[in-house]
């Protein structure tokens, strides 16, 4: 039994002639007449009561109209949510942190002028996390930094940012002043200078502690830290207490640097730098909201 069974009986049953029927359907009668011929082989026994050239329900046929009119109710409804179905299903977006803090507000922001009925979900975990729930296929696309998960998955750079270290004025002063060289874009120390500090560092598996360790290993360096947080705020705040040197992004220090909470230097001969992409599964397919958002994240001057 299909749909077109369903579609040709309940159109004999409400003019309750084959001839009319066919008109509405625009079929043949023969066709017409071969479907209920079909239905009523089905169910063994006539649907309908014969008389004056007049087809009328029996009681077996009127309870297979009723459930008839249901099932093809539902179908139109299906038919109808298919239309625009793309305009109308959530992109999932997953974010790494710093990305989640000063690049995606603008990108989704955007996106929403352009397809303000497309529902965008966001969810914002390290990037190992992140990178951990598109390969489940938790998410449609991932906001990722760092260059280790180019070869894991299609990606597109659109920015980077430089992790910096910081400190306390003071701090830098009584610890490291001696140690350092000045020029004119700043101060830089040698990388072993770090050796004998009090590191205040991001937690393992986070894209600005994978940067700093693959340095420090290529310095051939192995240092501990002396705080590790998930919360880069915490380590601000812990930094401008003169507890110890902490290494995040530029665009995160900012204002502390402006306000002079905190200063900046240079280490000879390293520079800590992550890109960022936007990551997607291999062979995924791309419908027409997630190219606006690519085409966004790209280009931030796209309106």
């Amino acid at each position: 039994m299909t749909i077109r069974h369903l579609t040709v009986f309940k159109a004999v049953c409400e003019e309750e002639s084959i001839t009319r029927a066919a008109k509405r359907l625009f079929m043949t009668q023969p066709a017409v007449s071969h479907v209920i011929a079909d239905l009523e082989d089905r169910a063994g026994a006539p649907l309908f009561d014969r008389a004056s050239r007049r087809l009328r329900l029996n009681q077996m046929g009127r309870q297979l109209y009723e459930k008839s009119c249901r099932v093809l109710e539902a179908y139109e409804e299906l038919e109808k949510s298919m239309e625009n179905l793309e305009q109308r299903t959530a992109l999932r977006v997953g974010s790494s942190i710093t990305i989640a803090n000063f690049w995606l507000p603008g990108i989704i922001s955007r996106f929403s002028k352009h397809a303000p009925d497309v529902p965008v979900e966001v969810a914002v975990d390290s990037a190992w996390r992140t990178s951990q729930r598109l390969e489940a296929n938790e998410i449609d696309m991932a906001f990722i930094e760092g260059a280790s998960y180019q070869e894991k998955f299609d990606s597109i750079s659109f920015s980077s940012y430089q992790v910096i270290p910081l400190c306390a004025p003071d701090y830098f002063k009584e610890r490291l002043f001696h140690r350092g060289e000045r020029g004119e874009s700043g101060w830089t120390l040698p990388s072993r200078a770090l050796s004998e500090e009090r590191l205040l560092l991001r937690e393992k598996g986070s894209a600005i502690r994978d940067v700093f360790d693959g340095a420090m290993i290529q310095q051939d360096l192995k240092l501990s830290a002396s705080w590790v947080s998930v919360n880069s705020q915490t380590l601000l705040h812990a930094a401008e207490a003169g507890l110890g040197i902490t290494f995040l992004p530029d665009r995160l220090a900012e204002e502390w640097l402006e306000k002079g909470r905190l200063i900046t230097f240079s280490l000879k001969g390293i520079s800590l730098k992550n890109e960022n992409h936007l990551a997607l599964l291999k062979g995924k397919y791309i419908s027409e909201p997630m190219k606006l958002f690519i085409r966004l994240a790209q280009d931030p001057e796209l309106l």
